[in-house]
């Protein structure tokens, strides 16, 4: 996205400017992670223009946080503008969830998109495959954050398979897809 190329049939209409705050791993896992994807070296230097990752990033989306990812925004991009923030993985068990909102609103209010990823519960696979967004952790209060969501999982372990489920707020419903990483790149291998 950061490339401005298609992803798994999601097309951007311009190469994304994206801030990536990844709370959870280290930066040589994330490079390791990141030299593991085979892409093209033309979409890398765009991507290098357009995508800065910050690994283990302690943010929280209080006051303070929010004027921090600002402030990365503008040391990294010389700009006070992206178009979108990815928030890896997000913590809610730190902060009242009013907090959490009001730090989203405010980053939502100047134009940035969010995405958020979360932890599910543990739960069978027929319960994912059934209603898959009530195995988020805190799902009811964090249904009401969002106006799409997207849950991944492994529909079986024998396969390298994943399912894709979509949840929108509002506009006509997506199918979910079923995608694999072959040779290092992802694809769409069939959809629902």
């Amino acid at each position: 996205m950061a490339s401005g190329v298609p992803f798994l049939k999601m097309t951007p209409t311009k190469p994304l400017r994206i801030l990536y705050l990844q709370d959870e791993m280290g930066y040589d896992d994330m490079r390791r992670r990141v030299q593991q994807l085979k892409i093209d070296q033309k979409l890398i230097d765009l991507m290098k223009e357009n995508l800065v990752i910050a690994s283990e990033a302690k943010i929280t989306l209080n006051d303070e946080g929010v004027e921090r990812i600002k402030d990365i925004i503008m040391k990294d991009f010389g700009t006070k503008m992206v178009d979108l923030i990815a928030i890896d993985s997000l913590t809610t068990h730190l902060m009242p969830l009013s907090l959490l909102r009001s730090g989203i609103e405010k980053l939502r209010s100047i134009g940035i998109g969010i995405i958020m990823t979360h932890h599910t519960k543990k739960v069978s696979t027929a319960t994912l495959e059934k209603n898959p967004f009530q195995a988020l952790v805190g799902a009811n209060a964090l249904r009401s954050f969002y106006t799409s969501g997207i849950i991944m999982f492994q529909p079986s372990r024998s396969k390298n398979i994943l399912q894709v489920a979509y949840e929108l707020g509002n506009g006509k419903p997506i199918p979910a897809k079923f995608i694999s990483r072959t040779d290092g790149c992802w694809k769409t291998i069939a959809t629902a």
